[in-house]
């Protein structure tokens, strides 16, 4: 029984549009790896206190800029998305490696023909 790599369905455009958000986070902020931009300025204005200026400018151009999409709720949204995929990851990732060890402890080897 093979386990599914591809756990995470969201449009192709969708999911580079977050691989490059993550990827400047880490690059250019020194972010965590599996953190988006908008995540980051929700959890640095919704849950640290006192919140810094640059995470609620941040926050606000990324709201403005998502809101014909999320109508004022993208910086929430994509923190949640963060946790999630995060979640999903470690779930797949324990999947593979209960499906490694099982293969390995079936005693099943390779038959070379020929």
């Amino acid at each position: 029984m093979a386990v599914k790599d591809r756990w995470d369905n969201r449009p192709w455009l969708q999911r580079l549009g977050d691989s490059v958000s993550q990827l400047a986070n880490v690059l250019l902020l020194n972010g965590m790896p599996d953190e988006s931009i908008s995540g980051r300025a929700w959890r640095n204005t919704a849950l640290r206190r006192p919140p810094r200026r640059r995470w609620w400018v941040a926050r606000l151009f990324a709201e403005a800029l998502f809101w014909p999409i999320d109508r004022g709720q993208h910086c929430r949204l994509a923190y949640e998305q963060d946790i999630e995929r995060a979640r999903l990851r470690w779930v797949a990732a324990v999947q593979n490696a209960r499906l490694d060890v099982s293969q390995k402890s079936s005693g099943a080897r390779a038959v070379r023909l020929g």
